[in-house]
């Protein structure tokens, strides 16, 4: 979870963990899924469909995002000098990218969110710039 988005911390909750740590293995994992006693607790609550179906993520509105509030963000990042004088970046790529998405007539919202984070990965790993924290 080093890289991700915990959104369930009433399941975190130290308690609750030790519980869990102190079950035995067959409550935990039965017929190769695992959360047995979870799913089992919970369902008389949950349908069917709800209960058998596959691990799910969520997406976020990027594509919004990107023409909203963090417009600034990706203008100033992906289109400053900086940015577009790097050797493994295609200035007018990353200029159209950006130009396509705000004006929207495309959904590059993926490739500009894959080129910020890179960016300012870089900036702060590699150039060691304190001030993209």
């Amino acid at each position: 979870m080093a890289h991700a988005l915990e959104t369930r911390p009433p399941l975190l909750d130290y308690r609750l963990v030790e519980l869990a740590a102190s079950m035995p293995v067959e409550l935990k994992l039965r017929h190769g899924r695992g959360k047995y006693i979870f799913r089992k607790a919970f369902a008389e609550f949950l349908p069917d469909s709800i209960q058998r179906r596959a691990k799910q993520g969520f997406g976020v509105p990027l594509e919004h995002w990107f023409r909203g509030p963090l417009r600034p963000l990706l203008e100033t990042t992906l289109l400053s000098s900086r940015t577009l004088e790097r050797p493994f970046f295609q200035p007018d790529t990353v200029r159209r990218l950006v130009a396509e998405h705000l004006d929207g007539r495309f959904d590059h919202a993926y490739r500009l969110w894959a080129l910020l984070i890179f960016e300012r990965w870089y900036r702060r790993w590699i150039e060691n710039d304190l001030e993209t924290m």
